[in-house]
């Protein structure tokens, strides 16, 4: 059995929901004290100039291992997920300003050493989209948030585009590691999933989708399936590595909500919260 049928499970980062009954704010505008909150409450930390003298890339610890990397959104901008608005308005800034990796990265190093039957080697690899269909989707069908909903052509990344970004991380220190050391076994089942991954296409659609179902991928959720194949999933992660929201119908538009359009400038000036669960009655 292959590892995504035998391995089959949902990844860390779930899809949104969207909720019907959620009435609309009439459009209200953000107020400069929201503005302010989404500032002060993301304020990036800085890196003081002995952190970017240590910042390197660490050397091998473990014979077999695994390293998750992780990459914070521009630090002129940052992202913030509190409101419809304050991701919103963001994630446009800093798409308008061209800045790399706009919104955030995640990808992953296998090490693995030789085991019987199989020789030493890596792979160093990531999700990633190719093209500019969201941007498509924003500024012409007006689909709005409903871009969280729908997927584009995506790709694996290679090693040199990804030695690329390291090298410009380590310099400026905007750069989080996770390393782990695994069993020879665990390691090496790690680069087949690669290995079927790719032969099964499923990089050819990026989004928030499950990539343990063969759905496509996003880049997070692509990390975290090594994670969840190797066992090594912790509570603490989906506590504080994930967010769960519930997008207003109001805000989603496109082919996922014919009819609604939602236009850039109604997403710069959002002052709504996300919505709200249904309530409840008893029968």
């Amino acid at each position: 059995m292959s590892l995504f049928g035998a391995l089959a499970v949902s990844p860390l980062l779930g899809g949104c929901s969207a909720e019907t009954g959620e009435p609309d704010d009439g459009g209200g505008q953000v107020s400069e004290e929201e503005l302010r909150s989404e500032e002060e409450s993301f304020t990036p930390l800085e890196a003081t100039d002995a952190e970017l003298t240590r910042a390197k890339e660490p050397e091998r610890t473990f014979d077999h291992e695994l390293t998750l990397f992780a990459i914070p959104a521009p630090k002129l901008v940052s992202l913030s997920w509190k409101s419809p608005g304050g991701l919103a308005r963001r994630t446009l800034i800093n798409e308008g300003f061209g800045f790399s990796r706009a919104i955030g990265h995640v990808f992953v190093r296998v090490d693995c050493g030789a085991i019987a039957g199989k020789p030493a080697t890596s792979r160093q690899v990531g999700q990633t989209s190719t093209g500019d269909e969201f941007r498509t989707m924003v500024l012409k069908e007006k689909a709005g948030l409903g871009v969280l909903f729908r997927t584009v052509p995506g790709a694996l990344e290679t090693e040199a585009e990804l030695d690329a970004t390291l090298k410009d991380r380590y310099a400026s220190g905007r750069i989080g590691t996770i390393r782990y050391g695994i069993s020879g076994e665990a390691c090496h089942a790690l680069l087949d999933y690669v290995k079927e991954y790719d032969k099964r296409d499923v990089e050819d659609e990026y989004g928030f989708v499950r990539p343990l179902y063969q759905e496509g991928s996003g880049c997070s959720a692509f990390g975290m399936s090594f994670l969840r194949l190797a066992g090594l999933m912790e509570p603490y992660m989906g506590q504080e590595w994930k967010f769960d929201v519930r997008i207003p119908m109001t805000l989603i538009g496109g082919t996922t909500n014919p009819g609604n359009e939602v236009s850039v400038a109604r997403l710069f000036t959002l002052g709504r919260g996300w919505a709200s669960p249904p309530s409840r009655t008893s029968a």
